[in-house]
């Protein structure tokens, strides 16, 4: 029960100490940018480098940690990284170029976290999951 209280902590913890906000622009001829912002309470940033398990964030948090997640996938690459650290947050704004939105659907972390093309009847759906039930029933 101490475990699942300490997990249950650890959690309300770190989702109150992490702001994120994401902007996708598309051209017409599909290609475009992601550019992902956050602000990470340097409490919660700082817990991790000090942990032999790495990073306590979920998210990227440093240039060769975008470079890896986007390794390997044709027409992703990362266009820019900023990171700005403070006495209380870390911000990282990294902007994220591609040739198709296809392309952006192909990469791991995305795929993951539910971003996804669908084309049917001449027409392609991006979807993307915001938020899931919390018992990952849908």
């Amino acid at each position: 029960m101490r475990r699942l209280l300490l997990a249950g902590l650890c959690v309300v913890a770190l989702c109150s100490c992490v702001s994120v906000e994401s902007r996708l622009a598309i051209g017409r001829d599909g290609s475009g940018t992601l550019t992902l912002d956050y602000r990470v309470s340097r409490r919660v940033a700082d817990f991790g480098r000090s942990t032999a398990t790495g990073s306590a964030v979920p998210l990227p948090m440093e240039r060769e940690d975008f470079r890896r997640a986007l390794d390997g996938v044709e027409g992703v690459r990362l266009a820019r990284y900023s990171r700005r650290v403070d006495d209380e947050t870390v911000r990282i704004r990294a902007t994220v170029a591609f040739r198709a939105v296809e392309d952006l659907a192909r990469v791991p972390a995305l795929r993951a976290a539910g971003f996804a093309v669908v084309a049917s009847g001449g027409t392609r759906t991006l979807t993307e999951v915001v938020a899931g039930s919390p018992d990952g029933a849908g």
